[in-house]
């Protein structure tokens, strides 16, 4: 058996329904189907993306994340401003920004790096950039939709949209679907907890 593996922050479901509140709004004032909105349940903040794994690899994983995550205390980050990537120029994905313990995070994140590295997985092309990806845009935008969409993305670059505070660190599976991604949580380690020993 085979999964499509990622580690990820999730989200509670407080903030969760408040960027669901606040993707009704970017959708109206974006134009529509513009951009393909993520679903809030599966909103979350990725660590690492190590791709296609099989099933026997999943403990050493597990145990990474573990020693990852018992050497990082909880986080506080505030979500917001929403940005694009790659640029502006060519919008692929809509994020919403994370502002606060960033250099945690950043530790956080190296560590599970360092884990994957260890065990063999590809490094990281890009550096980390804690955000949370809140959208898809259509590749082939008219200009006028596209100064549109960047009109709002640039409105909400000072808006507070919630605040997220992790105190778990998870091992996700994601499943491709018509309709989206499905993810679920195969393991689940608490930030600050020392891995019991035998």
């Amino acid at each position: 058996m085979r999964y499509r593996l990622f580690c990820a922050l999730e989200l509670p479901p407080v903030l969760r329904t408040q960027l669901a509140e606040l993707q009704v709004g970017f959708k109206a004032a974006t134009p529509r189907g513009s951009v393909r909105w993520a679903r809030p349940a599966g909103i979350h903040v990725t660590l690492k993306f190590y791709g296609d794994v099989g099933a026997d690899r999943v403990p050493d994983l597990q145990a990474g994340l573990q020693r990852a995550a018992a050497a990082s205390a909880p986080l506080t980050l505030t979500v917001q401003g929403l940005g694009v990537f790659p640029n502006p120029k060519q919008p692929q994905v809509i994020w919403a920004g994370l502002q606060g313990e960033l250099e945690p995070i950043t530790q956080l994140a190296a560590a599970v790096e360092a884990e994957a590295l260890a065990l063999g997985f590809a490094a990281e092309r890009r550096p980390f950039r804690a955000h949370l990806t809140l959208g898809r845009v259509r590749d082939d935008l008219r200009p006028a939709d596209l100064t549109t969409l960047l009109a709002v993305v640039e409105q909400a670059q000072s808006q507070v949209m919630g605040t997220l505070q992790a105190d778990t660190l998870s091992l996700m599976a994601s499943e491709l679907k018509p309709l989206g991604a499905v993810y679920e949580r195969l393991f689940i380690a608490p930030l600050g907890s020392r891995p019991a020993t035998d």
